[in-house]
């Protein structure tokens, strides 16, 4: 009940402004490197104070933190008080606000490959002071970044570097939201794909608009790259094309006809085949002759053709036919 009692006491008190207002506390000295020095308490010392400027009295706090240095803590356990010499001083890190024109730079610097067609607009970023050092966008995250797809706009995470240490040196994380663009070229699908289609070249066009510079924005597709190839699911008519949405290019398709070189030396026979598998130019695809019962392993030597050379008795340089009998069967 004695609690209860002096609880309503105090919040009346409160309330009717009886408390003594308590001090301001001191303002507090910017340093700017990790150790404070006794140099860096001289606009509040006394001149008597300074018996050794570059002495270290402690370590500077984190960024956006204070520490309270005590007199003993400057002054040493032996030195009394000088007249005016406080009894306590307030201690924070060195730092300053945000300007556009340094996270500019920064972006600028994460999208250098872009040159000076890239266009930057920092819209918001941090209000508070940051440590001094330099600012750094990450390139890789900034790639992978992806942007408001209603406003454009791109969240982006970087950080200050600071500190005296240069082998261990601090971050300060800080985040920027900005419309960062660049004329991209993309392939965009006219017409619609189903899953395993082939893609035509009526059904595709070149446009260049504004675009986010991601990672997926550097892996630039042709026109010629694309056309042929398969698509891996069902694409609808708009569509931005990427390597990614087509298996793998294949110079000589499964179960398709072509033309087998077989050469020997000089001489040079040329037969149709038919492949049953699927390989790229330089790959290897294995075959069957028309007319005859062997399979070849050849080489593709370009679209829906491929080599076989004979090997020589001394040094074979290619697999030996693969056959129906017991001895070149494997």
């Amino acid at each position: 009940m004695k609690c209860i009692n002096r609880l309503i006491t105090l919040l009346v008190s409160l309330a009717a402004g009886a408390l003594p207002a308590t001090s301001a506390p001191p303002p507090c000295l910017a340093v700017g490197g990790d150790r404070i020095r006794l140099k860096d308490l001289a606009p509040v010392l006394p001149a008597g104070a300074m018996d050794a400027p570059e002495r270290p009295v402690g370590f500077t706090p984190r960024p956006g933190l204070l520490r309270l240095l005590s007199f003993r803590e400057w002054a040493g356990s032996t030195r009394q008080p000088l007249p005016g010499e406080p009894e306590e001083l307030c201690v924070e890190r060195l730092a300053h606000p945000l300007k556009s024109e340094t996270v500019t730079l920064a972006l600028q610097s994460a999208y250098k490959e872009w040159g000076p067609q890239l266009e930057i607009q920092v819209l918001e970023m941090p209000k508070g002071p940051v440590p001094e050092g330099d600012l750094v966008f990450p390139v890789n995250r900034a790639r992978m970044a992806r942007p408001d797809p209603r406003t454009g706009v791109v969240l982006l995470n970087g950080y200050v570097v600071y500190g005296d240490d240069p082998d261990r040196p601090l971050r300060f994380p800080v985040w920027v939201r900005a419309r960062v663009e660049v004329p991209i070229t993309r392939m965009e699908l006219i017409c619609p794909l189903e899953a395993g289609s082939e893609l035509q070249a009526e059904c595709v066009r070149t446009t260049t608009a504004p675009g986010y510079p991601a990672q997926d924005s550097l892996e630039l597709v042709s026109i010629r790259a694309l056309i042929g190839r398969t698509a891996r699911r069902k694409l609808v008519a708009g569509a931005f094309l990427r390597d990614a949405h087509f298996t793998p290019r294949q110079d000589v398709k499964p179960h398709q006809e072509l033309q087998l070189m077989v050469r020997s030396g000089q001489a040079t026979l040329h037969l149709k085949a038919t492949s049953e598998g699927g390989a790229i130019k330089g790959g290897w695809v294995m075959l069957r002759v028309h007319g005859a019962r062997q399979r070849l392993r050849a080489r593709v030597v370009d679209e829906g053709a491929a080599e076989y050379i004979l090997p020589s008795s001394t040094s074979p340089t290619q697999p030996d036919a693969v056959g129906s009998g017991p001895k070149g069967s494997r």
